[in-house]
Order: structure tokens, then C-alpha cells, then sequence
């Protein structure tokens, strides 16, 4: 595989951590797009999302996007990344994107206590986003059940990332 390695899904479905394992199970470099532009910022996503809004975090999420190498690399994507106008095709195009996917009860029993997500307010409004955004991830290339275990997750997405490799 000589292209990115996309994880995209819900929050909860636990893309940071199994990209995280995949990075290093395949000695790549890993980068988590929301914590890039916590650094690049010097601010929280929250504080992004308070200050400035959603449409500038939108902006600044392309253009990592946009400035991504084409080198082999994990890139766990934050939850409405692929959802942005033209940007799940930008996925598509520039690399392997695999859909961390979990019932929204999971989810939301992984979140639990979790009060730093700015669009997580109350179960009803996640389990709307959760409807709304459910199509755009089912474009990936691959889904993989975020809902067992880390390492039964990370498995199941080296199979496949492997199988492309032959």
C-alpha cells in the first residue's frame, strides 16, 4: 500500500486507537487530524468550534487534507471530516479509507463522561448525526465492526489493509 491509510467513523468508534496499533503494527507514521490542529491551532477543537466554528475547523481539516503527502501513513480522520463538501471523495482518491463502524449505543456507552465533543450534546442529537452521517461513511472503501475488542478491530483492518498489499 503506498498511498494514506483513512479512518473515519463516529466519535466513540475508536479510530485514534486503532490507528494508533495499525501505525505501529505497520511501522508508519500515524496522525491524528483533530490533535494536529489542536497543536497547529494551540487550541482545543472545542475552542475552535466556540471561536471561530464549525465552518472554520471544516477549513482547517481540508487543508491538512489537502497538503497530505501521498507517502503510506495512518490518518484517523475527526467524525465530520469525510461529511464536509468534496471531502469524502478526497479521501477516496488520495488513499485506503476504512469505516470504524459500531451501533450508535455503543457509541455513546464509549462517550459516556466525555464532555470535550463539541457536537455531542444529548443521545437524541447524536443518534441524528450518527443517521445523517452513516451514508457518507458507507462510501468507504472498506467498514470494519468497531464494536469488539481493540485488538480484534485491529486485526480485522490489517487483513484488509494486508490483502491490498498482494
Amino acid at each position: 500500500m503506498q498511498k494514506p491509510i483513512f479512518l473515519i467513523g463516529m466519535m466513540g468508534s475508536g479510530k485514534s486507537s486503532v490507528g494508533e496499533r495499525l501505525a505501529k503494527d505497520l511501522h508508519l507514521p500515524f496522525f491524528d487530524v483533530d490533535t494536529i490542529i489542536e497543536i497547529n491551532k494551540g487550541v482545543s477543537v472545542s475552542t475552535i468550534f466556540e471561536t471561530e466554528g464549525e465552518l472554520a475547523f471544516r477549513m482547517y481539516e481540508a487543508n491538512f487534507i489537502d497538503q497530505l503527502s501521498a507517502e503510506p501513513q495512518i490518518i484517523s480522520c475527526g467524525g465530520g471530516l469525510p461529511c464536509a463538501p468534496q471531502m469524502m471523495e478526497k479521501l477516496l482518491n488520495k488513499g485506503l479509507v476504512i469505516f470504524l463502524s459500531a451501533p450508535s449505543a455503543v457509541l455513546l456507552e464509549r462517550l459516556k463522561g466525555e464532555n470535550n465533543r463539541p457536537l455531542l450534546k444529548t443521545a437524541k442529537d447524536f443518534e441524528a448525526l450518527y443517521l445523517e452521517r452513516r451514508p457518507i461513511y458507507a462510501k468507504a472503501h472498506f467498514q470494519v465492526d468497531a464494536s469488539p475488542n481493540l485488538d480484534r478491530v485491529v486485526e480485522n483492518c490489517l487483513e484488509i489493509i494486508k490483502s491490498r498489499l498482494s
